[in-house]
């Protein structure tokens, strides 16, 4: 999870809430290559699915399988 300091630090380049959402989910799936194997998932839980909107936006930004 991002400190405050580091989501303040994403949101100063004035990107949208999808730029640093998007942003964040890569941060969530980089890994060490050369000691770790890959992610086979990043759990979001959202129990109300209040952020359910932004799938199919998310969705045209990566590639999900």
């Amino acid at each position: 999870m991002l400190s405050s300091m580091q989501s303040e630090t994403l949101m100063a380049d004035h990107s949208t809430l999808l730029d640093t959402l998007a942003r964040s989910l890569l941060h969530a799936g980089q890994y060490n290559k050369n000691d770790q194997c890959p992610p086979a998932a990043i759990l979001w839980p959202d129990k109300e699915r209040q952020w359910e909107p932004l799938l199919p936006a998310l969705r045209t930004r990566f590639s999900v399988n």
